[in-house]
């Protein structure tokens, strides 16, 4: 799976119940890293995230807080292209929780320890 279906298979999973079960069974059809499956599961919220772990079980206990999920991660030898997806998602989960909180940023970057 490249990045840029990474993002569209993220992007089925934020539609409508129909749109995530095409997410479903093309993610069961499609050859893909535990990293990539760990970040798709970890990005999502509610009742895609249980959907997803429901499809994805394997995954399931894989799910921890960033802090014990990055030291993971950097255990399964991620690619340069999963280096910048697991960068991105972290960064976005961060940055939306602060930015939701603290209207008077504009701006923040991150940079991960690798």
């Amino acid at each position: 799976m490249t990045n840029e279906e990474y993002y569209k298979f993220k992007k089925l999973f934020e539609g409508g119940i129909d749109d995530k079960e095409v997410a479903m069974s093309g993610l069961r059809h499609t050859e893909t890293s535990t990293i990539r499956k760990i970040l798709l599961g970890k990005s999502l919220v509610n009742h895609s995230r249980a959907l997803y772990i429901k499809s994805f079980p394997e995954i399931k206990d894989l799910l921890k807080p960033w802090d014990e999920l990055f030291t993971d991660l950097k255990e399964l030898k991620p690619d340069k292209d999963e280096k910048v997806l697991i960068e991105k998602e972290f960064s976005d989960s961060f940055i939306q929780t602060i930015m939701s909180h603290h209207t008077i940023i504009k701006k923040i970057k991150i940079e991960l320890k690798w």
